[in-house]
């Protein structure tokens, strides 16, 4: 087989690979259509493969799966229109749930792109100079580094053979360092987030997604909300971010970073993650010494039920901000 033959098996099969994991994923999210448009890419990227390499056997088991996929799909999904005529016209049942006293941000509702005016996207916030949280948010950008590729497939062999968490995580995130978004390293982190157990390193790879591709869906959702200067004229944003799980629940990662290019969040800013009840079961708090402040953000991180409701404070002294969700 030639050099450029070798190539184009190689990129069929990452192609196909990474659309195949998307589908999957599209799937546990009920985003059916979706779902079939990535697996249908997929198919079409390991019948390249056919055309090339006919001995090519894990092509062709991955095309077979794929197949057996698409014939399980349901015919069609609900669409986000579909969320808000049943929301509108919907009746009070025999036994009504318990409607709590303010709007809660529907997390869920986010993965049928159905998002609440005040979420925006890093990108969003990133557009407004005056909104920008710069300096915090560029310590979580890809570093202007020299990429050397036998650093990158090293770290891409790794994902993919070690049993070693440690490991995993530092690779996941040393490609996130590093910067290059090719298909290879895409494809590498989409397969470690779905196959690792270890939420810190899901998260850690995760992040990495979102600084390389941050479209990716692998990477889960997040979105930002600018709380403006109503903490003790303290102008600061919180960023939610949701990471659904193989055992259908959901991740969800808090972070609190400031605004108006300020470097550092103020002092004993706390951030509590409270239960439905009202109780408190998470809590943090941005540090000093010396009097001079330590933390670029501060954050939460848990996992919970679908349809689990949970509330989230913010408090400096006497004030205080409450943003109510439900998964």
């Amino acid at each position: 087989m030639s050099d450029v033959s070798r190539n184009q098996e190689r990129n069929s099969f990452l192609d196909g690979r990474i659309a195949q994991l998307m589908g999957d994923y599209l799937t546990r999210l009920e985003r059916y259509e979706e779902a079939r448009e990535e697996y249908q890419e997929a198919g079409i990227a390991y019948q390249q493969i056919s055309s090339i390499s006919p001995d090519f056997e894990t092509a062709q088991t991955n095309q077979a799966a794929i197949l057996e996929k698409l014939n399980h799909l349901p015919e069609r999904q609900k669409s986000s229109e579909d969320f808000r005529l049943e929301k509108l016209f919907a009746v009070e049942e025999e036994q009504p749930l318990p409607v709590p006293s303010k709007s809660r941000v529907n997390l869920s509702q986010w993965f049928q792109n159905v998002f609440e005016e005040s979420w925006q996207t890093i990108e969003q916030l990133f557009s407004s100079g005056e909104n920008s949280f710069g300096y915090a948010y560029a310590l979580r950008e890809p570093r202007a580094v020299s990429i050397d590729l036998k650093i990158v497939s090293d770290l891409i062999e790794t994902i993919y053979t070690s049993q070693d968490e440690y490991r995993l995580r530092q690779a996941a995130v040393q490609l996130g360092e590093i910067g290059t978004a090719s298909s290879e390293v895409l494809a590498a982190l989409t397969h470690l987030i779905e196959a690792t157990q270890d939420e810190e390193t899901r998260w850690s790879t995760a992040e990495s997604l979102w600084r390389l591709n941050p479209s990716n869906l692998a990477g889960g959702l997040r979105r930002v909300k600018d709380l403006g200067m109503l903490i003790g004229k303290h102008p600061i944003a919180l960023m939610v971010a949701v990471l659904p799980k193989l055992d259908q629940t959901k991740a969800v990662l808090l972070r609190v970073y400031p605004l108006r290019n300020q470097k550092y969040l103020p002092p004993h800013l706390q951030l509590v993650v409270l239960d439905e009840t009202g109780n408190t079961f998470l809590e943090t708090e941005a540090r000093e010494s010396n009097g001079e402040r330590l933390d670029h953000y501060i954050q939460l991180k848990f996992s919970a039920l679908p349809g689990e409701q949970f509330s989230v404070r913010l408090a400096l002294g006497e004030v205080t901000i409450t943003e109510d969700f439900i998964l």
